[in-house]
C-alpha cells in the first residue's frame, strides 16, 4: 500500500459517489453500499483535493484559511486521506519520479 505523505497525488474511486450537505460531504461507495461523511473541514480538505489532486497545495491552502499549528494539520491531512484511502473513497497515486 503506497504511504500517505505530502508528495502524494490521489484519484477518486469512481465507486465513490459524494454529496455536499449543508457543510459537510457525505459519501456513498457504491460497491460496498457504505455511506461515510466529512466534517466541515475535513470538506474543505476534501474540495482542495478535488481541486489540486496533490496534497502539499492543499496544505498551503488551509494553513492559509485555518489558524491552527503547521504540523496539526499535515498530521490531520495526512489521517484524513489515509482514512478516504482505507474506505476506498480514494487512490493514493506514488509522487511523480524525479
Amino acid at each position: 500500500m503506497e504511504p500517505v505523505t505530502l508528495d502524494c497525488r490521489i484519484e477518486i474511486n469512481p465507486a465513490a459517489v459524494y454529496q455536499k450537505v449543508g457543510e459537510e460531504i457525505v459519501f456513498l461507495h457504491t460497491e460496498d453500499g457504505v455511506y461515510y461523511g466529512l466534517n466541515a473541514v475535513g470538506s474543505r480538505a476534501w474540495e482542495l483535493l478535488l481541486q489540486h489532486r496533490k496534497l502539499q497545495p492543499v496544505l498551503e491552502a488551509m494553513l492559509k484559511e485555518f489558524d491552527v499549528a503547521p504540523d496539526a494539520l499535515r498530521a490531520d491531512l495526512l489521517r484524513i486521506v489515509g482514512a478516504l484511502r482505507d474506505k476506498k473513497i480514494i487512490r493514493i497515486l506514488p509522487a511523480p519520479a524525479g
